[in-house]
């Protein structure tokens, strides 16, 4: 029923943020160029990557598979998000989320927003940590974990907060009666598991990229810039005598 949705009201012209941005990033990614080193941009490299494997499959100018990828994506983390509320708490429940879900993707309209691929990992690492004796089990601990290292490439600091909150809820996990000492013992190795998992998912990338470009490109792109983007972002637009000014010289 998303899926239905979103391509009835689907606009037929892509918009310019932030999926021209991703289009263009993927376009570049096929060129040969790697993102930080050779153009700025403030997500992880998966959504770009992602987009351009696509589009190596189906013709480096089809804005309709990006867009089948795109819708992919959400209808996938609203289906998700039903599974996950339908299976702790009432499938009604779940149903009635996942209609306010598919209302606010299909407003949101920015069909490859990497926020998506990152829902989608969210909601799997939560179905995983939240099995029955899942801590004890250890194996979908490291596996929630990994989901974290995937979210990381899509978008570095939901990636860095999925994983904390993964910890969080490893410690608080345990028995009502337990202390504070206690469940911190208990968390220790299954939240190193965790890092683990996080680890193996993310810095291969992460060695491949510093094989190929310097640590400060991204250092650049994703705290230099970042510091100062609200400031960035809130510069005014010249005016009619500032650019005629500028065309003048």
């Amino acid at each position: 029923l998303t899926t239905a949705l979103l391509v009835a009201v689907m606009p037929r012209s892509p918009s310019i943020f932030d999926e021209g941005l991703i289009l263009m990033d993927a376009q570049r990614v096929l060129a040969g160029e790697i993102p930080h080193r050779d153009f700025y941009t403030n997500y992880g490299p998966g959504q770009p990557y992602s987009v351009a494997a696509v589009l190596a499959v189906f013709g480096p100018g089809n804005l309709f598979a990006a867009r089948v990828y795109g819708v992919i994506t959400m209808a996938l983390s609203v289906g998700l998000g039903y599974l996950l509320v339908a299976r702790h708490l009432r499938p009604a429940l779940g149903l009635f989320v996942a209609g306010i879900a598919a209302l606010w993707v299909t407003a949101g309209g920015a069909y490859l927003y990497p926020i998506y691929p990152c829902m989608i990992f969210i909601f799997l690492s939560a179905l995983l940590l939240m099995r029955p004796r899942a801590v004890e089990e250890r194996w979908p601990v490291f596996l929630a974990g990994a989901c974290a290292g995937v979210i990381a490439l899509f978008r570095y600091d939901t990636g860095f907060f999925v994983l904390l909150a993964q910890v969080l809820f490893i410690f608080f996990d345990a028995p009502k009666n337990s202390s504070m000492i206690d469940r911190a013992r208990r968390a220790v190795f299954p939240s190193f598991l965790a890092g683990i998992g996080s680890a193996l998912a993310f810095f291969p990338f992460a060695i491949a990229f510093l094989m190929v470009a310097p640590l400060s490109a991204f250092l650049r792109d994703i705290v230099e810039v970042s510091m100062n983007y609200a400031e960035m972002r809130g510069k005014p637009f010249p005016g009619i005598a500032e650019l005629a000014q500028h065309s003048s010289k």
